[in-house]
């Protein structure tokens, strides 16, 4: 039962540690005996195995346990993602048939699935509210398409080793074979990341959907050789501008989100003309002329510009509706047939007048 405080079990056949979790529900447990077990031999493990795993342990093999074998423990078996972990969440050796895990909150600090080949139909893995701070140990999860880091340290794609130069420093496609290659869907949000580059993101060609929400980003870098990308969220960061070279690459990108950032200067927004939902709330936008910017956004067809300094003025969205042809909803409100007759009115005649004035001076100099 339950109330169980003591299991004698020696001179059995037991041989896997695993067998052990099946003892997990005995919470009062304070001494367990697997003398001459084949797993007290050939498990290197073995008896920090069940100090970790059963905290209320007082004794192991009729031999007390110390306060150093307790702090060993935590620190060879605490915060890993391990085959052990899986085992004890799904209670099944069948890793082959696993294609979801969730492990939110766990403690976790580093990842060590190897061999990696067990979690070969992995799909999706939800690591959320954890410590990792790199993607090593999941690179090799050849069929993850769905990965949640949200709320970790990540700071590297793989953490760099020595102290020499690394392909990481460069803020392209550098060094670095593609990995993950099946991978479309990363969440990154609230990491505290401030640079791109270190995350080598351009070894994983198969992004459609990256989420970096919640970071401390004032620079969009490093994400030449997402070829496929067309979602891109980084709301909350703290970025100004776009550089020339910020969005190049991103010629499929189909949906950016901006809001909550530090920006005035709508610069370069050319190299992502197939966008067709753009976000830009919360900015510090507040003249007509970068509006006038977006008019190379031919497919828009969603825009949010709410709670800017220009969303306050008289003209903004008629402007909007007469640069953006396609655009169907601005702030969330539907733009209709008679708003866009009448921007097109408003501002076809005065660019007309504009071109009138311009030729009078000209042949009057």
């Amino acid at each position: 039962t339950n109330f169980t405080s003591r299991v004698y079990a020696s001179h059995n056949y037991l041989e896997n540690l695993r067998q052990l979790f099946s003892l997990k529900p005995l919470v009062h447990l304070v001494a367990i005996d697997l003398t001459c077990n084949p797993l007290a031999s050939h498990s290197a493990h073995y008896r920090l195995f069940c100090i970790y795993h059963f905290p209320t342990i007082k004794a192991v093999d009729a031999r007390a346990v110390t306060n150093t074998e307790i702090g060993l423990a935590k620190e060879k078996l605490g915060g890993r993602l391990s085959q052990d972990l899986v085992y004890e969440k799904c209670h099944s050796n069948d890793f082959n048939a696993i294609k979801k895990l969730d492990f939110v909150q766990c403690g976790l600090k580093h990842v060590d699935l190897s061999p990696v080949s067990s979690l070969d139909n992995l799909v999706s893995l939800n690591l959320e509210h954890n410590s990792l701070t790199s993607f090593s140990g999941l690179i090799h999860l050849s069929k993850l398409k769905v990965l949640c880091l949200n709320h970790n340290r990540v700071e590297y794609l793989i953490r760099p080793t020595g102290s020499g130069p690394s392909s990481t420093s460069s803020g392209g496609g550098g060094g670095g074979d593609p990995v993950m290659q099946n991978l479309q869907v990363l969440h990154l949000a609230y990491n505290g990341i401030n640079s791109l580059v270190p995350l080598q993101l351009y070894r994983l060609p198969g992004l459609r959907a990256l989420f970096l929400q919640g970071n401390e980003i004032s620079r969009i870098e490093g994400l030449d050789g997402l070829h496929h990308l067309t979602e891109l969220v980084l709301d909350r960061n703290k970025i100004k501008c776009m550089q020339e070279n910020s969005l190049q690459h991103l010629v499929t990108l189909k949906e950016f989100h901006l809001e909550e950032n530090r920006l005035s200067d709508l610069s370069h927004f050319e190299s992502v003309k197939n966008l067709e939902r753009l976000y830009l709330g919360m900015n510090r936008i507040q003249d007509y002329s970068e509006l006038e910017k977006l008019g190379c956004l031919s497919y828009l067809i969603e825009l949010s510009i709410i709670s800017n300094p220009i969303s306050r003025r008289m003209q903004h969205r008629s402007l909007l509706i007469y640069k953006l042809p396609s655009l169907q909803s601005l702030d969330g409100v539907m733009v209709t047939s008679d708003e866009r007759q009448t921007a097109e009115a408003t501002f076809s005649d005065r660019c007309q007048h504009q071109v009138q004035y311009l030729y009078y001076t000209c042949t009057c100099l």
